[in-house]
């Protein structure tokens, strides 16, 4: 699927009201309204319910998937949300690994089970915040 700053909303792309197209430059950024929003919310909740039956080792690789669809494109994600919020690339970049990472150990923690245990960390009151 090209990336050119469309979306698509239950496989299809939204018709959005006043976005400006231009016929020799394609869109950078792609605006969405509440009937957007409301039908990713409402999809994002149908799959949600139907995960609750979906066996561990499928959830894991679904995870999985997502690590390594962030991790195939992370240089050219960093581009546009740097363009998009003004960061800087780098920092983009590193968030792309960070997402990468967390989305394999949670899978790895999905595999195993773990995530059905509640592990609740009380603060030390020895040990000062982390600074910011």
């Amino acid at each position: 699927m090209p990336r050119n700053g469309n979306f698509l909303v239950d496989a299809q792309a939204p018709a959005i009201a006043g976005l400006a197209t231009n016929a020799e430059k394609e869109s950078l950024f792609a605006l969405g309204g509440a009937a957007e929003v409301a039908c990713v919310a409402q999809l994002t909740d149908n799959v949600f319910n139907s995960c609750d039956n979906t066996l561990r080792e499928k959830r894991a690789a679904l995870l999985e998937r997502f690590a390594d669809g962030i991790d195939a494109i992370a240089s050219e994600l960093a581009q546009r949300i740097s363009l998009e919020s003004g960061l800087p690339v780098e920092q983009r970049k590193l968030e792309a690994s960070k997402a990468v990472l967390q989305f394999r150990q949670f899978a790895t923690v999905v595999r195993q089970g773990r995530f059905n245990y509640a592990a609740i960390e009380s603060a030390h009151s020895k040990r000062p915040p982390r600074p910011r």
